[in-house]
């Protein structure tokens, strides 16, 4: 099929801005920078739009004709959606401020479907929390202190719509829950045994004594303890040890490629995927916990 030309507009805004360190958008703030056209709006706010191509009629399977509504999940959008990082990073730089897209601003548009304006369907009702805050004010414990944390994290994560951060925090939040205790992952006896080993290599003693420190100071890595300490079940079975680690490894994939500033794309499908299974994980364990928590039992 032919593509349709896609008009996409979002706004960006300056990052904790606060009334102490007051700063605004003055009239410079209109001007282009390749495909992308910047519009102040106000002191707080800057519009930005920009045009591209995509193919939103497609036949499925069964020759049927398919109509798809422009969003940040076309395929085609992927590529400019790290341009506009890119920009918004060199403009950061620039300003010496943060500057960060306005969260729930994107608006997609075709001539045959436009992002609807978005309507309260989904209300919340607090239920546990009159009962639990007094379980939680009592004196902490380093437990208490755990599990403190993992819950702080889960609420920045779901306090945030860029999965890239919310993959980062629910990691985070595992190794607050399954923490390393700083137990060495050598024995005495073992520690002699490598020691006599290093003696018959052909190497400085210099050398030596680094390769024993570092035996001595070796701990279990945090996927390691996530691993050996979660359970998981699929259909009323729990999974093997194999399929956790290789579940925990994509998990520590995807973290370590966030923090150390790799692009991950954040609209990628099996991305999107795997931050909903953490999610989901990281919640039960957490209700878990606070239940145990509330029968008086603390936190494991």
């Amino acid at each position: 099929m032919n593509p349709e030309r896609v008009d996409v507009t979002f706004s960006i805004i300056i990052a904790s801005n606060t009334h102490k360190n007051r700063t605004f958008f003055p009239d410079e703030w209109d001007f282009t920078v390749g495909r992308y056209v910047f519009a102040r709006v106000n002191e707080d706010e800057v519009s930005v739009s920009f045009s591209f191509d995509a193919v939103l009629k497609r036949y499925d399977e069964q020759g049927r004709l398919g109509m798809e509504c422009p969003s940040e999940y076309l395929p085609e959008y992927q590529e400019f959606e790290e341009e506009i990082e890119v920009i918004l990073d060199l403009l950061s730089l620039d300003t010496g401020i943060g500057i960060q897209v306005k969260e729930e601003s994107f608006l997609f548009s075709s001539a045959t479907c436009k992002d609807n304006e978005f309507k309260n369907i989904h209300p919340i009702l607090p239920s546990v929390t009159r009962e639990l805050y007094p379980q939680f004010s009592r004196p902490l414990t380093e437990n208490d202190k755990e599990l403190r944390l993992a819950l702080r994290l889960y609420r920045q994560a779901i306090s945030t719509n860029d999965p890239r951060e919310q993959m980062a925090k629910l990691f985070a939040a595992l190794e607050q829950l399954f923490p390393n205790k700083r137990e060495p992952i050598f024995s005495g006896e073992e520690i002699e045994h490598i020691k006599i080993a290093l003696e018959t290599l052909t190497i400085s003693s210099e050398k030596k004594n680094v390769l024993l420190n570092r035996v001595r100071d070796s701990r279990k890595s945090p996927t390691t303890l996530i691993v050996e300490n979660i359970e998981l079940m699929y259909e009323n079975e729990l999974i093997s040890e194999n399929e956790k680690r290789k579940l925990v490894g994509t998990w520590n994939k995807y973290k370590s490629a966030i923090t150390h500033g790799e692009i991950v794309s954040k609209r990628d499908e099996n991305f999107d995927y795997v931050v909903a299974e953490i999610d989901t994980i990281v919640e039960a364990i957490l209700k878990r916990g606070i239940e145990h928590r509330m029968l008086g039992g603390g936190h494991n």
